[in-house]
């Protein structure tokens, strides 16, 4: 199988402004699931697009993502820290899977604003 770009979870915490990770409220524990599947669609969607993962073998980059409730267009990003040619690739997908409309609507425990992690 070939070999796939892991988009890690975001961070669970709305309006989160550090990159550490929160304990989870109760809400969004009860939300988990819908977070997963998110999660899940989210990755699919950009992995149909990245370009040959390992080019970028042992890199890591980590993306800021604005994604305005009810709908599926990405409004900014910007790479926050790591290799910078995983980052640029990695900004392309996103954009490209914005482009095609095909990123699920983020759920309200997420909020609009989330770190992507990129891990090769």
């Amino acid at each position: 199988m070939k070999k796939l770009v892991c988009l890690l979870a975001v961070l669970i915490v709305a309006g989160c402004q550090s990159h550490k990770q929160q304990p989870l409220t109760s809400k969004q524990q009860q939300e988990l699931p819908n977070i997963n599947r998110w999660a899940s669609d989210f990755k699919e969607a950009v992995e149909q697009r990245f370009p040959s993962a390992s080019e970028y073998d042992g890199k890591i980059c980590t993306i800021r993502v604005h994604q305005p409730k009810g709908t599926k267009k990405i409004s900014s990003m910007y790479a926050v820290e790591g290799d910078p040619g995983l980052c640029d690739a990695a900004i392309k997908a996103i954009q490209a899977a914005s482009d095609d409309g095909v990123l699920p609507l983020t759920p309200d425990a997420i909020g609009e604003e989330f770190p992507l992690d990129f891990k090769i």
